[in-house]
């Protein structure tokens, strides 16, 4: 399950960050901690309603 684009937009990008994180980091590209968190946040949450 992914997050929602329209609900929970900092959740997603936090989701493609960790995702992507190597690529981020080998191609100097912003990657941000805090949206990795968001994302693990939001995943905890959907993880206790199931």
């Amino acid at each position: 399950m992914l997050p929602d684009a329209a609900e929970d937009k900092n959740a997603l990008i936090g989701f493609i960050m960790q995702t992507n994180k190597v690529f981020y980091l080998e191609n100097d590209r912003p990657y941000d901690e805090w949206y990795v968190s968001q994302y693990q946040k939001w995943e905890k949450v959907v993880n206790m309603e199931e």
